[in-house]
């Protein structure tokens, strides 16, 4: 929960091994210490092992940040952290949380496939960027493209939170995932 994260190192780098390929990111703490701190952590205890790539926008994003269990998405997903100011710009390659509003960053992130910093910088706080296989998460299967309130096809994130990747494998077969 909030009160076990962990506090980030001043520097480290994830590496991510997709159903795509491999793809490394960087992170700098001093970017958004409240977001790096819950990316560390999240990261340290697998949080995103076996998430599905849910919505993917080209020339926009792509999302992901849903657990296949839901006993853990449920303890999570209560879990928001005060934002923090965006010093890095939301530019080709770099992730943030998705937000509903000021405060309410808790476990999803985004990869910019674009130079989204006109849109997302007010309220979407850089935490890491993709240093090595950009072309890996540009191969990421977009056909479900965006969320259906947007126009999409895309998996709702309530039902994946409630039904974990099983409802996934069956009516969306062709997501990707990190393994």
């Amino acid at each position: 929960n909030s009160e076990n994260l962990q506090q980030a190192p001043a520097y480290f780098k994830v590496t991510f091994t997709s159903t795509k390929g491999t793809f490394v990111t960087e992170s700098h703490r001093e970017w958004a210490p409240h977001g790096v701190d819950r990316f560390y952590t999240l990261i340290k205890n697998g949080y995103y092992t076996n998430n599905a790539f849910f919505r993917v926008v080209p020339n926009f994003i792509v999302q992901f940040g849903i657990n296949p269990d839901v006993t853990i998405n449920a303890a999570w997903n209560t879990m928001e952290i005060p934002d923090d100011p965006t010093l890095i710009a939301n530019t080709r390659g770099t992730l943030s949380y998705g937000t509903r509003g000021p405060n309410t960053r808790t476990t999803h992130l985004i990869i910019n496939f674009k130079d989204n910093s006109q849109h997302l910088d007010p309220t979407n706080a850089v935490i890491a960027r993709v240093i090595e296989g950009m072309d890996i998460v540009d191969s990421i299967y977009s056909g479900y493209g965006d969320l259906p309130q947007f126009g999409g096809k895309s998996p709702e994130p309530q039902r994946i939170n409630k039904e974990g990747n099983n409802f996934l494998a069956i009516e969306y077969p062709k997501l990707d995932y990190i393994l």
